[in-house]
């Protein structure tokens, strides 16, 4: 594939991916349960703007023991958190400066343990660019804290993507994961962190790396959310410590990660891509899915199916957009290709996680 026919896709991200800080006092107060916890809707109703998950009956339990997971991290004794997004900086074990971006809800005490969504920006682009597609509007809604990390070199190692992260272009491959695990441990230490309630979901690129943490943080994150993305990490190196719960999104025509597959280019892929089915099922059979995969939603151009019985309470999820291109789906403007809102990936993502407990 001639790169050059992407350049339309590059203008986006550069408009996408613009520091524009989010202000949270344009976001009217909602309400908050009593005990302080999570942001509800009232009377119980569900939000418009959110589909019943697929595999759910819309009133599932969490997998795991379903036990209130304890507000045990150490910042939970530590001096509140200010609302709105704040730049830290960090160095990992390899001895590299790196940064995130974080975003607290103005509901946010201090007090009670909060949970984590990790959002990871595509090749290319950066930490800007899921606050600017609907990240820290969700994160004050619904009362999480949202981390933004920035990538080295625009890109991060998710094995199969990217360059030049995943040394692909001949650089040395960058330690990811260590530098998620990094982030998380800062965070404990600042903030009251629910550490049972800890989720990564990211576009493309942060796709990947989303597919790499179940592979290898399963410890670590409840449940993930991939769009337009695919495994990297080969099946003999994806041995999670868990079973995770993964839902997938994924185009018909996307041309960048060909839902058949097979898609590579010197200095940026490590091999081929692998398929979304093949994904789909690889998850499966590591999550111990003793079921056949079922029609769980049909909404629109979007058809998705789930292995409902699988180990520790796990599910996998694969959503097919049919004619749908390389999008963060739901988004005013495609990535590259049709996009389509019939599922969200913003708002669909959390109505996954908040499901799934360590």
């Amino acid at each position: 594939m001639d790169l050059r026919s992407l350049a339309p896709a590059f203008t986006f991200a550069l408009l996408a991916c613009s520091p524009t800080p989010y202000d949270p006092t344009t976001v009217s107060s909602a309400h908050r349960e009593p005990d302080g916890g999570p942001l509800a809707q009232r009377d119980g109703e569900a939000s418009a703007e959110e589909e019943t998950p697929p595999g759910s009956d819309g009133g599932a339990a969490p997998a795991g023991d379903g036990a209130p997971a304890p507000a045990s991290s150490p910042g939970c004794s530590a001096s509140p958190l200010k609302a709105g997004t704040q730049t830290r900086e960090l160095t990992t074990k390899d001895g590299a400066k790196r940064n995130f971006d974080l975003y607290v809800p103005k509901s946010y005490t201090g007090k009670t343990a909060t949970p984590i969504v990790f959002y990871f920006h595509p090749l290319g682009t950066n930490k800007y660019y899921h606050q600017n597609t609907g990240g820290p509007q969700k994160a004050e809604k619904e009362g999480f804290l949202a981390v933004f990390a920035q990538g080295l070199g625009a890109s991060w190692n998710a094995g199969a993507c990217c360059g030049p992260s995943n040394g692909a272009g001949g650089k040395a491959a960058v330690d990811d994961v260590g530098f998620v695990r990094a982030i998380l441990a800062e965070l404990q230490t600042l903030a009251c962190v629910d550490g049972k309630r800890v989720y990564a979901t990211g576009f493309s690129n942060g796709g990947f790396l989303s597919h790499k943490l179940a592979c290898d943080a399963a410890d670590l994150f409840a449940a993930v959310f991939p769009v337009g993305a695919v495994n990297g990490v080969p099946a003999e190196s994806c041995k999670p410590s868990r079973p995770v719960p993964v839902f997938m999104m994924n185009g018909t025509t996307d041309l960048l990660v060909p839902y058949k597959g097979g898609f590579s280019f010197p200095g940026i892929t490590q091999g081929k891509f692998i398929s979304a089915e093949e994904s789909f099922t690889g998850w499966a059979t590591r999550d111990g899915c003793s079921d056949a995969a079922a029609v769980s939603l049909q909404q629109g151009k979007v058809t998705c199916k789930t292995h409902k019985q699988c180990k520790g309470g796990a599910e996998v999820t694969l959503c097919t957009v049919e004619g749908g291109g390389h999008c963060w789906f739901g988004e005013l403007i495609c990535f590259m290709g049709t996009n389509n809102s019939d599922l969200k990936a913003i708002d669909a993502s959390w109505t996954f996680f908040k499901r799934f407990t360590l």
